[in-house]
């Protein structure tokens, strides 16, 4: 858990879940797999999703942790003295989801952390559960007690830490952490104190202890092949991969997904949805704001269910901010909608496209974000939204995506936008 503020002291960047997001826009791009390709566990499926959030919390992201940027920021900061030294705890993935609240005054965390052999968790546990190291004195103090009765296997432990930042409000974290088999899993509840009453309060460890017991449950299920509710593990296999300095992805409910919005769906026709998103910099950033793709793709009840959601997308599905319906009617002989947008990164003017297929009982959606002209954004959706449905559908064309560096340029053709 408290390797994150490593990461962040080391960038600069303790902005919550916002940190990886804003670290990423200053590396270079460059195509590459997906985190989950070659893992022989789903971890995305294993951590809590919003069916097991109390009231008032949101999907914030998630992603897997990339080891050799963590590497990078442990030997930066003193916690380890080689990349070898992290490489050596034989982690064969590491996946972290966040949910916050409306002032993000108030995060949930959980993560799983998997290894070789249940032999190896030990050594994990070691480091990364050693406050002595991960959190430096000048910026916080910590109290260990044991692991939570009847939750998980040792080692567990339950770790309190009250932060004080000399730029940022300080906070408190209630981290619970225990192993399963291989995998080391933990739930942990932060709550930021901007003052006058915001986000003050203590972690609430009855919420805690049951949310830890959920997720005990869900990797359990997981690592025993079972099902797990919401989750399709197929839908990662049809979703391109993507290039790009850092990936989002993830399984998404339809709350997730949709937030207030998941109220106008009938709720058995939804099964399953999973999103990838890279970010990606312009070779001419003083003419373009930083990029964005995302694809993702849903499965319903049955083809009439995805086609249902189609025809109300200007309802169900609106892009954010100032939107505008596009003229397009199809992608490839499925039915289709489009929109333009302003993007987070330029807000007022239009710089992204949207673009949802239905496709059987499939529902395939790409943005593009963060392109000037908007006219390079629809040319670019367009052409991976053809590839997308290919993937989906039919196994072919499924990446890697990639936005080309001189994208601030002309409109590029939408046959020469995905790439392998």
């Amino acid at each position: 858990m408290h390797r994150r503020l490593a990461t962040c002291l080391a960038l600069l960047l303790c902005a919550l879940a916002l940190a990886p997001l804003t670290a990423s826009l200053a590396q270079e791009a460059s195509p590459m797999a997906s985190p989950a390709a070659g893992l022989d566990v789903d971890l995305a499926a294993m951590t809590l999703d919003s069916t097991a959030m109390p009231a008032g919390y949101a999907f914030s992201g998630e992603s897997f942790v990339d080891h050799d940027v963590l590497a990078e920021n442990f030997v930066a900061t003193g916690i380890i003295a080689s990349a070898e030294e992290l490489a050596a705890l034989n982690v064969t993935g590491d996946y972290e989801s966040y949910y916050g609240n409306a002032d993000f005054t108030r995060t949930i965390r959980t993560y799983v952390i998997a290894y070789e052999t249940e032999a190896d968790v030990r050594a994990g546990f070691d480091l990364f559960e050693d406050e002595s190291r991960t959190v430096p004195e000048e910026f916080g103090t910590w109290v260990d007690e044991p692991g939570l009765a009847g939750v998980g296997e040792a080692p567990a432990e339950v770790t309190t830490v009250t932060f004080e930042f000399p730029d940022r409000a300080p906070a408190t974290t209630v981290d619970v952490t225990f192993r399963v088999g291989r995998v080391q899993a933990g739930v942990s509840l932060e709550i930021v104190d901007l003052g006058g009453g915001a986000g003050a309060g203590s972690p609430d460890r009855d919420l805690l202890e049951g949310l830890a017991g959920a997720l005990e449950a869900r990797v359990t299920a997981v690592l025993a092949g079972g099902p797990v509710p919401g989750v399709d593990p197929a839908l990662p296999e049809v979703v391109p991969t993507l290039g790009g300095s850092f990936f989002q992805e993830g399984y998404l409910t339809a709350a997730d997904a949709l937030l207030d919005r998941a109220s106008t769906l009938d709720p058995d026709a939804f099964r399953s949805a999973y999103q990838r998103v890279g970010f990606f910099e312009s070779d001419q950033p003083e003419l373009s704001p930083p990029s964005v793709l995302t694809v993702g793709v849903a499965r319903f009840e049955d083809a009439e269910a995805a086609r249902d959601v189609l025809d109300r997308a200007d309802e169900i599905l609106p892009a954010e901010g100032d939107h505008a319906r596009a003229d397009v009617d199809e992608v490839g002989g499925d039915p289709a909608a489009g929109h333009t947008y302003a993007s987070f990164f330029s807000p007022g003017q239009a710089d992204s496209f949207r673009i949802i297929v239905a496709a059987d009982d499939l529902l395939v959606w790409v943005m593009v974000e963060g392109i000037v002209p908007v006219g390079g954004a629809e040319a670019l959706a367009l052409g991976f939204a053809e590839d997308a449905v290919a993937c989906a559908t039919g196994g072919t064309s499924c990446g890697p995506y990639a936005l080309p560096a001189e994208q601030a340029g002309p409109a590029a053709s939408p046959a020469a936008s995905p790439v392998a």
